[in-house]
């Protein structure tokens, strides 16, 4: 394989990753949120809310990040006679970088969301 098509496939894999694990997080927290409502305790959720909010986008950043990948990729190889250094364009950069962020703000909520909930139920009882 070439080596800027493995550089390229290694950011769609990063991308690819970043999405099963934001739709997993996001599937697994709304799952047992139900649980969580059940309580009688005062229930924190607005942490959780915006954290579906932002794994939804990390998700939709990441499509956009591998339509990126897939239109480069087509450059390069059209253009394999070319020797010009290959380099991630903003096209690339832009949702890459928001799908990254985006996924970790979510898991960082997560972690609000659970530290919340752990200060309610040890002062409710």
């Amino acid at each position: 394989m070439d080596v800027p098509l493995a550089g390229f496939q290694s950011a769609n894999d990063l991308a690819k990753q970043l999405i099963t694990l934001a739709t997993g997080s996001l599937a697994l927290s709304i799952t047992f949120t139900k649980d969580i409502i059940k309580t009688n305790a005062p229930v924190v959720t607005w942490p959780l809310k915006i954290a579906w909010v932002a794994w939804l986008a990390s998700v939709c950043f990441g499509i956009w990040t591998m339509m990126a990948l897939t239109g480069m990729i087509f450059q390069i190889t059209e253009n394999a006679a070319a020797v010009k250094p290959v380099t991630y364009g903003a096209n690339v950069k832009i949702p890459a970088t928001l799908q990254i962020l985006t996924f970790l703000l979510g898991i960082a909520l997560l972690i609000v969301h659970g530290a919340k909930m752990l200060r309610v139920k040890t002062q409710g009882g």
